[in-house]
């Protein structure tokens, strides 16, 4: 008399080896896009701050007949004393920190400026290390990226 089997119900290993080779398939190929996504987020926080700090500048240099001086720091209506705030609030994580340099053009003091956000951690972004952006909207960057529209762009 043959006895009958319990019919029993799971997964063999193999299913669940295959179940896991696929899965780590998965992660290996959306990992890089998610990195990628993610610098260019922090691109993108950079870019933002530093367009919110230019139109600071500008209206800044209105108030004070053309000319940036006083527009750097301190003070109740300067730039980085508004713009801060609204980055820290914003954004929790901060990869980059944003700085103003005042210029000096023909001999004029305060007729020009430079922002400029810089990585906070060296290394994190090896293609844009640095955006900067002058009073006359010249957009520049150091790192190994191939074009200036990559780093200041949606590239």
């Amino acid at each position: 008399m043959k006895t009958r089997r319990a019919n029993i119900k799971g997964f063999t290993l193999i299913e669940v080896m295959i179940a896991l080779v696929i899965v780590a398939i998965l992660v290996a190929v959306t990992l890089p896009i998610f990195q990628n996504y993610e610098l260019k987020n922090r691109r993108s926080q950079a870019v933002n701050w530093l367009s919110q700090l230019r139109l600071e500048m500008e209206r800044c240099a209105s108030n004070n007949n053309g000319n940036y001086i006083g527009c750097n720091g301190g003070g109740a209506n300067l730039p980085l004393a508004l713009v801060n705030p609204l980055i820290q609030q914003q954004y929790s994580n901060l990869h980059y920190g944003v700085a103003i340099t005042i210029n000096t053009i023909n001999g004029v003091v305060g007729a020009g400026y430079t922002l400029t956000a810089t990585e906070l951690i060296a290394g994190s972004d090896p293609d844009c290390r640095t955006l900067s952006i002058d009073n006359l909207g010249n957009k520049t960057y150091t790192g190994g990226s191939p074009n200036t529209a990559r780093c200041w762009g949606s590239n």
